[in-house]
């Protein structure tokens, strides 16, 4: 199975200058059509806990964003990865 978090391009249209809070709504639109094996990540928010629970699933960790920021490839400061354990 694969979690889909991000689209950057549907139909030929280019989204990563658009928020990524409109791209998310593009990919919810999108996996409506029930492609098999892919489905949509969960969007959380919360405090320190969060890094916790992550671990406590045997998850490697998060990666936390701006729901405002453009996608821009490469390392930014609006993009934030964090080990869980």
């Amino acid at each position: 199975m694969l979690a889909g978090f991000d689209l950057l391009k549907i139909d030929g249209e280019g989204l990563r200058e658009r928020p990524l809070v409109d791209r998310r709504k593009a990919l919810v639109n999108l996996l409506r059509r029930r492609p098999n094996g892919i489905v949509l990540s969960d969007e959380i928010s919360g405090g320190s806990d969060i890094l916790a629970q992550v671990c406590q699933f045997g998850l490697d960790g998060i990666v936390s964003k701006l729901r405002v920021s453009p996608y821009r490839s490469g390392r930014r400061q609006e993009w934030v990865r964090q080990n869980a354990c």
